[in-house]
């Protein structure tokens, strides 16, 4: 779960209501339950800098009290993380891991290959919506620029796969896709600096649909 903003000071309310979900129980009645709902119990939340993997622990059971946490990230986290990306670089190569489905629409279609230029398209527009919905001002670059420069980058390497994944809502008897790509893709580019930090929030914010569902998870490392 990722909060944005001032909704981390909402998080003690929330973590109230988990507890209960676990008790009513959440999915199908499954006949092996004997016809009740997968249950399950919360013993422990911790806050995650997915850049670092730096955790702070922000409630454990039995007293289920929370504290709101103090590791978040910001646009100095993102410019540090730039920096030691940029200083492990051996060669003007990163690795894009998608962990969980990825799933983007390109003119219309479904984008079944990672080719960077649309990836960082949807990327980008994420980032401006979280900005315009959860801060303050505006974005501080040249979107024309840095389309142009997401458009020089060269996939060297394909390592993925399209998985099917549907989600069942039993209250409107819809199924939602969430089929993407999984796996991993290495590009090339001759200056990755004004790249990086839009493609290290995207490891904060995730991309494309359905990132509600978990879909969309990325991390990024030096090849």
């Amino acid at each position: 779960m990722t909060l944005f903003g001032v909704a981390v000071n909402l998080l003690p309310y929330l973590v109230l209501a988990i507890p209960a979900m676990g008790q009513i129980g959440i999915g199908r009645r499954m006949a092996e339950l004997r016809g009740k709902r997968g249950q399950f119990t919360l013993r422990r939340i911790e806050a995650l800098n997915p850049l670092t993997g730096q955790r702070e622990l922000i409630m454990k059971s039995p007293n289920h009290e929370v504290t709101v946490p103090t590791l978040f990230i910001d646009q100095s986290t993102i410019d540090a993380a730039t920096h030691r990306l940029l200083d492990s670089m051996t060669q003007n190569e990163i690795t894009v891991q998608f962990r969980s489905p990825t799933r983007l629409v390109e003119q219309g279609h479904l984008l079944k290959v990672p080719h960077f230029r649309p990836i960082f398209q949807r990327l980008l527009e994420r980032v401006e919506g979280v900005i315009d919905q959860y801060a303050d001002g505006e974005p501080e670059w040249n979107y024309a620029s840095l389309i142009e420069a997401a458009t020089q980058v060269r996939m060297v390497r394909n390592q993925t796969h399209w998985v099917e994944v549907k989600s069942g809502s039993r209250r409107t008897g819809r199924v939602t896709p969430l089929s993407g790509f999984v796996g991993q893709a290495t590009y090339t580019a001759k200056d990755w600096r004004p790249l990086l930090p839009i493609l290290l929030w995207g490891c904060v914010v995730q991309i494309g649909r359905s990132t509600v569902k978990g879909n969309g998870w990325i991390s990024i490392h030096a090849a």
